[in-house]
């Protein structure tokens, strides 16, 4: 019968539909082996994010490189974080925050609906702050002469001409907003 299934339906003061959560079941080995790669990945990228810097190879900021590399992601590492804030910005930490509060929420044993669109959203998120940075503090940032990131950089370039500085701050925040509701709006 319907009232016995495992999944429930009920209603919410919203009115809107919700399944009752059932016991999460157990992880298999490839479940938790998966789930540590990706920690470890996220760790690598965290620490090369936080060991950025602007002299170390490949920025075009200098002229001559840190040898040895400083990063302590090495070369790959500086790679990663060097094209994470060319291209958006301190966008690149919102993005890293999201891949942490996933791996949170994989390792309690609950999954992520749609995670193709959840992505789209915090890319989406980390776009429209990088161009709020860019609109709001256009000298604060990582790489000199691309503070915000070359995409949130000339997203805000172009709204500007198009909608100047009020209209551009109102779009780029009603698309943090939405963003950041399609990334995590089961969260909030």
């Amino acid at each position: 019968s319907r009232r016995n299934s495992a999944m429930s339906v009920s209603k919410t003061k919203r009115g809107s539909r919700r399944t009752s959560e059932t016991p999460a079941p157990e992880p298999t080995l490839t479940g938790r082996v998966c789930w540590l790669l990706a920690a470890a990945a996220w760790a690598f990228l965290a620490v090369s994010i936080g060991g950025f810097n602007i002299a170390d190879w490949p920025s075009s900021t200098v002229g001559v490189y840190n040898t040895p590399i400083s990063n302590p992601g090495g070369e790959v590492g500086a790679a990663i974080s060097w094209w994470a804030f060319a291209s958006t910005g301190l966008g690149a930490w919102l993005i890293l925050s999201f891949g942490a509060i996933a791996l949170g929420v994989l390792f309690t044993g609950r999954s992520i609906s749609h995670p193709f669109v959840r992505t789209i959203g915090v890319m989406l998120a980390a776009v429209a702050f990088g161009g709020l940075q860019h609109a709001w503090m256009p000298t604060v940032g990582p790489i000199p002469g691309m503070e915000a990131g070359l995409i949130p950089g000339e997203l805000d370039t172009v709204l500007s001409g198009r909608f100047g500085g009020l209209g551009t701050s109102l779009i780029l925040m009603t698309t943090l907003i939405l963003g950041l509701l399609v990334a995590a709006d089961e969260i909030l």
